[in-house]
């Protein structure tokens, strides 16, 4: 009769114990930019009739391409809604629990954002790292590599989840000097990659 109790428990109970002690990856603490795992960002794409692949971040590489070929320039295009894949929202608004970051500029940011919409690359990012993609007057944008293998995702859709930090972290008057509107935080994809955006120095 204990024999059958017994049974009957492990039955009913080890599948949820088994399910409990599973290791879940959304539990895994995200990768933030520090002096050992930042690299630099590789750009794919083309510019005019010219393929490029260059490092930097985008103001970089576009004062290389402006360099290389002069007679080219970068066109406004428009950019189509983006579907929102794999995004998890809301997105962190700085100040984010454990990281020193402080917000940026917005008016900075939204010049990043306009490179990496109208210059169409892909990102490549190498694996556990993180790349600054934009840098302009101490205002970043990151893109942070969490899983064990390359990433080359487009820069557009990378650009969507800066402009959604900037849509809904963004603290200031937008009547009153709006210039010192400033944004951050940190947008993560369930594809285990993110965005951040923060002060820093460049």
């Amino acid at each position: 009769m204990h024999r059958l109790s017994l049974t009957i428990f492990l039955a009913l109970f080890l599948p949820f114990t088994l399910v409990l002690s599973a290791p879940s990856e959304v539990s895994l603490p995200a990768l933030g930019p520090t002096s050992e795992n930042t690299v630099p960002a590789t750009f794919i794409g083309s510019y005019g009739d010219h393929d490029f692949n260059l490092t930097g971040t985008v103001q970089e590489v576009m004062a290389q391409l402006k360099e290389m070929h002069p007679g080219v320039e970068l066109e406004n295009r428009e950019v189509m809604g983006l579907v929102a894949r794999n995004k998890i929202m809301p997105p962190l608004c700085v100040p984010v629990a454990g990281q020193g970051w402080t917000a940026a500029f917005m008016s900075h940011i939204d010049a990043g954002i306009f490179y990496l919409n109208n210059l169409h690359t892909r990102l490549g990012v190498s694996a556990k790292s993180c790349a600054r993609i934009s840098c302009s007057y101490d205002s970043a944008i990151y893109l942070c590599n969490d899983n064990g293998g390359y990433i080359e995702p487009a820069s557009t859709y990378i650009a969507s989840y800066a402009q959604d930090l900037v849509n809904l972290c963004t603290t200031g008057s937008f009547t009153k000097f709006p210039a010192y509107r400033k944004t951050g935080g940190q947008e993560f994809d369930s594809d285990r990659y993110n965005v951040i955006v923060k002060q820093d120095s460049c």
